[in-house]
């Protein structure tokens, strides 16, 4: 089994503890691992998952390692702000010491509040006004128009195979799978 490592808490009187890097040292190398400082742009919890784990980024500054700041960073875009004509978007994470300073400053009220009444992440400004005008339809009416959805029950059988028998359990959920030991929380086998 692997040892992990708990951060203990610092003593009250201790506000941040010394880096040790070497003192001839002006940067270190970015690797996947690298710790980096972010800061959550917004005026909420930012929350991800990443490599199975959950993540609630409180707004402001925060460090993570470089592979999952840069994942956050991917998928953090702010509605309203995803330009299809010139690529550009702005994002609630921003890494510090790589994304543009401008870039790493927290949202005013003003902005956050046209982020809150913004449909989705595209900016239609720049767009042909037939592609400007949208209708948001509530994600429970296109589930019902749906194939499947909101009408009759289907009947569904399994088949084995060469043969029109039936096959037994083929529905059935696996109950002893890597998955549903995973689910139990036990370690597959």
């Amino acid at each position: 089994m692997a040892q992990t490592y708990t951060r203990p808490p610092l003593p009250p009187w201790v506000a941040k503890p010394h880096d040790l890097a070497s003192v001839d040292l002006k940067a270190i190398e970015l690797t996947p691992k690298t710790s980096v400082l972010c800061i959550n742009r917004g005026a909420a919890v930012y929350y991800d998952k990443y490599d199975g784990r959950d993540y609630e980024v409180p707004p402001g500054y925060f460090e993570v390692a470089y592979e999952v700041a840069a994942h956050f960073r991917e998928r953090s875009i702010v509605p309203g702000s995803r330009n299809p004509v010139t690529g550009g978007q702005q994002m609630y994470i921003a890494i510090l010491g790589i994304d543009r300073p401008e870039d790493c400053e927290p949202f005013s009220d003003a902005e956050v509040d046209a982020q809150a009444a913004a449909p989705e992440a595209l900016d239609r400004s720049d767009m042909p006004a037939e592609d400007r005008a949208i209708k948001v339809v509530q994600t429970n009416v296109a589930r019902a128009r749906t194939a499947g959805r909101g009408g009759r029950a289907r009947d569904v059988s399994v088949e084995q195979n060469a043969s029109r028998d039936l096959a037994p359990g083929a529905l059935e959920p696996p109950v002893d799978g890597d998955a549903a030991l995973a689910s139990r929380g036990l370690e597959p086998e």
